[in-house]
């Protein structure tokens, strides 16, 4: 899946992030995504990501929180993993936004 969002942010500056799905995992309960941000700035991904209602996993300011996860992991998991999903997520302690490259 590729796609542009653009969006006009309370500055009234133009954002313009492509993004491109490189793999679904969990079922679709989550995905690996590829984000490049065309101008402004990283926290933007988070902002764009919860504005396409697709929050990052982990991000408890832009919506992405570990309840949420839960919820859309568990479903896409068999019962005897669900303990060990539940380790995993209550783990986090940032939003799980990695760069390859920067720049």
């Amino acid at each position: 899946m590729l796609g542009n969002t653009k969006h006009k942010s309370y500055t009234e500056r133009r954002i313009f992030i492509r993004y491109k799905v490189i793999q679904v995992l969990a079922g679709g309960g989550s995905a690996l995504v590829e984000w490049r941000l065309e101008t402004g700035r990283t926290h933007q991904i988070r902002a764009h990501a919860k504005y396409m209602g697709i929050p990052l996993l982990g991000d408890e300011v832009y919506g992405g929180t570990k309840s949420m996860a839960l919820s859309l992991l568990r479903p896409c998991t068999h019962s005897s993993c669900h303990g060990e999903l539940l380790q995993l997520v209550s783990k986090l302690q940032r939003p799980c936004l990695h760069a390859l490259a920067l720049g």
